[in-house]
């Protein structure tokens, strides 16, 4: 049984593990006069060699001709082709009522949204919290008792995870990177 990553966006590559146990994936964002995308390579980290290098999700290019250029698909069939096992799925967009609970939290002065395990509640374990600082604390403000609060539309929000209220509200969505197990 192999683990696929997926992803939403090419900076979650770098968690993608090979078969190959010295490669890893490394991930850079370009801004030139020149060229303007993410910069996705494929290095043998103990020897520096860099296997293979494309850029992802190109801007603007004047160095790199139309017919040079590779889709998003072929590039996940590059990065597989050296025993990684990874796939595109796009952003998970969040429900309006979470956005709405987000902005409120934000305007009090929150930054942080995040799931954690609190053992002394009963029925849902998972509680979602919200926090000033980038910290996981039970005794920050739970806003899973919020009567606003419907835990199915909280899904997309992962355990352990901090998620910035500020990304979340500019972008309207979430870029979970998740293996699933095949």
């Amino acid at each position: 049984m192999s683990t696929i990553l997926e992803i939403s966006n090419w900076h979650q590559l770098v968690r993608a593990r090979s078969d190959h146990e010295n490669l890893r994936i490394y991930v850079e964002d370009v801004s030139s006069d020149l060229l303007s995308g993410t910069k996705v390579s494929i290095v043998d980290y103990n020897t520096n060699f860099v296997y293979f290098c494309a850029f992802a999700d190109v801007l603007d290019a004047t160095i790199i001709p139309e017919s040079g250029k590779m889709s998003n698909t072929a590039l996940l069939e590059m990065i597989n082709n050296f025993g990684f096992n990874v796939r595109y799925s796009e952003p998970t967009a969040l429900p309006s009522k979470v956005i709405e609970i987000l902005q409120a939290m934000y305007d009090l002065g929150y930054r942080y949204v995040y799931k954690y395990y609190n053992k002394i509640t009963r029925g849902r374990p998972y509680q979602i919290y919200v926090s000033q600082v980038i910290k996981m604390n039970v005794s920050d403000p739970m806003i899973s008792k919020s009567p606003a609060f419907v835990d199915d539309e909280w899904e997309w929000c992962l355990p352990f995870t901090t998620y910035p209220i500020e990304d979340l509200l500019e972008t309207g969505n979430v870029n979970n990177g998740l293996p699933i197990q095949q």
